[in-house]
């Protein structure tokens, strides 16, 4: 039988915690029950810790794949507006000329914030056209423009919030291992009084399967 050990994320720490926490309920825990409520409470610290921190962390990559996804929409916007202006009568290499100093190639080569910025003032602009199809385009790509700059502008709260609730988890960390070896060491010094099968109730756990091996020739 293997020893029961913590593991080395926060994830493997809480599994290992809660296992040997569960175990602690059927066991005769009496010799060492002040040193299982100590790790309890750090183990509870712990849990409730690394929920707040992956709470935090799907938080921040959700709003970033709603950028991901409303910059997609913002580049097709960008395209299907430069089509309706060339379809007017605008240069094909130069399609915002008159609207702007940028190609579509350029204002793809922008950063998101400063390329949604740039489409708004094409926009609004392009908006005053008399072409119909021109007018529904342009209206299209500002209302893309600015669901980029809405979706942009949670991210850095989402950002430090994601450090903080991490820090946090981490924080906690080196208590939690410090409790977790002390009642290890407390559940070995019990069984040497007496409380015989006790380290092995709380922390032995089967080994990993071993292969079997062949000889030559078999």
């Amino acid at each position: 039988m293997a020893t029961l050990q913590s593991g080395t994320s926060p994830g493997q720490r809480v599994k290992a915690g809660d296992l040997v926490l569960d175990r602690a309920k059927g066991a005769p825990i009496t010799p060492i029950k002040k040193r299982v409520d100590g790790f309890a409470k750090v183990h509870r610290e712990l849990v409730k810790a690394q929920a707040a921190a992956q709470k935090a962390v799907a938080a921040h990559v959700a709003q970033e794949r709603k950028i991901g996804e409303a910059d997609d929409a913002q580049d097709a916007s960008v395209g299907e507006l430069a089509g309706a202006l060339v379809g007017a009568g605008a240069p094909r290499l130069k399609p915002f000329q008159g609207y702007s100093e940028h190609s579509p190639s350029d204002l793809a080569g922008m950063p998101q914030q400063k390329q949604a910025r740039e489409l708004v003032k094409i926009a609004s602009k392009c908006a005053k056209h008399p072409d119909a199809r021109v007018k529904k385009a342009a209206s299209a790509a500002r209302a893309a423009a600015e669901k980029l700059l809405a979706a942009e502008k949670p991210l850095a709260a989402l950002a430090r919030e994601r450090s903080a609730a991490i820090a946090a988890r981490d924080a906690i960390g080196p208590r939690w291992e410090k409790a977790f070896s002390a009642l290890k060491r407390a559940a070995k010094s019990a069984e040497d009084d007496g409380a015989t099968g006790l380290f092995a109730a709380l922390f032995e756990v089967e080994g990993p399967a071993r292969k079997k091996t062949t000889k030559k020739g078999e």
